[in-house]
């Protein structure tokens, strides 16, 4: 058993290093480009490799990762504008599928879990335990008034939870111009920031109707890691488990501005689409206006339609037995033949972060 954990722990350092390697490289050697590789193997289990643009932050390299915007601005109230797409993978017994998620509009938090398939081997549906885990953790969020902390959700709701069956599960809240974030296994989240080509101006809600078009583009601002004990066995909480999220989820908080885009998923898509594929995705979604709809019913619309498709995108890609895909690269990795995508329950929840002053006053 030990020599298959130091295994495990070179393959996390090969991984770290070839991530450090290529988020060098997208730097374009700016030193302004921070990398932080953090290599551990703690209850089993590593987590390789966050990075930042740093160009206006700094990185408190602490047990959980903390990023701070400068002082001296006046804080906003940000808020999200979520849709959720959740496809379940075709010929499950359940037809609900395994995949669960939540959204507490009123504490502006939201959450995804993947149950663990190989529960069905011995008759356990695990789509139980990740929906029960969901409705503990919404409970939880909606009984707070002003403390917004996923990891604490997390861990409550796995408490609370009684079905039988493991998941992985991600959790985000926003409170004022920062995600907290709590990430368990192979479910996790990334945030996009629209910039405008040809211009330092930053992006604004005056800009919304920009979005779409070829004077957009979107930078990777994060994306969370996977956290497993070997290929694709994530870290799962629950029943005979010895992972918790007291012990082993990652936690972050990351500064945001409104046009920022969270997205937060189940390993269905990111074991089938590249950040790059998301980002097209966005890019060639036209914002549609008309004179009969306001722009806030109108970015309704547009971010549905954006999780809408990026969800068909990773459909057609976990049935493709020939497309290099993250999984695939993992994989080749861990020493298997594999082609092609993974099929698998996919579940998105896109997220569209703006100022809360622009859902009161209906602009």
């Amino acid at each position: 058993m030990q020599v298959k954990i130091e295994q495990q722990y070179e393959y996390g350092k090969r991984i770290a290093r070839e991530k450090l390697l290529l988020a060098f490289k997208t730097s374009n050697n700016n030193l302004n480009f921070i990398v932080f590789v953090e290599t551990s193997f703690i209850n089993k289990a590593y987590t390789v490799s966050r990075f930042f643009d740093n160009s206006t932050s700094t990185i408190n390299t602490s047990s959980s990762t903390n990023v701070k915007e400068n002082k001296g601005k006046e804080n906003k109230n940000l808020v999200f504008l979520s849709s959720v797409a959740f496809h379940p993978s075709p010929g499950k017994p359940n037809p609900l599928g395994e995949d669960a998620t939540f959204i507490a509009e009123d504490r502006q938090a939201l959450g995804v879990a993947d149950g663990v398939g190989a529960w069905k081997q011995v008759n356990i549906d695990s789509g139980k335990y990740s929906r029960e885990l969901m409705r503990n953790a919404k409970s939880y969020f909606e009984a707070q008034d002003k403390c917004r902390d996923p990891k604490m959700a997390m861990q409550l709701a796995y408490q609370l939870t009684k079905n039988k069956g493991t998941c992985t599960c991600c959790i985000v809240a926003i409170e004022g111009e920062t995600l907290k974030t709590a990430n368990f296994g192979d479910a996790g989240f990334l945030v996009l920031r629209p910039c405008l080509k040809h211009t330092d101006e930053c992006f604004s809600i005056g800009k919304i109707p920009t979005l779409g078009s070829e004077d957009v583009e979107w930078t990777l601002l994060y994306k969370s890691f996977e956290m497993q004990h070997y290929f694709n066995c994530p870290v799962q909480m629950g029943t005979g488990s010895e992972d918790t999220p007291q012990s082993v989820a990652d936690t972050l908080i990351l500064p945001v501005r409104p046009g920022d885009i969270l997205i937060t998923a189940t390993d269905g898509l990111f074991d089938n689409l590249y950040v790059n594929d998301i980002k097209t995705i966005i890019a060639k979604e036209p914002f549609l206006t008309s004179q009969d709809t306001d722009i806030r019913t109108c970015l309704e619309e547009w971010i549905h339609r954006v999780t809408e498709k990026i969800g068909a995108g990773a459909i057609a890609t976990a049935l493709s037995s020939v497309q290099r895909t993250p999984f695939s690269v993992q994989a080749k990795r861990a020493g298997l033949s594999y082609t092609g995508g993974k099929m698998d329950d996919i579940t998105i929840i896109t997220s569209f972060i703006l100022e809360s002053s622009y859902l009161v006053d209906d602009k």
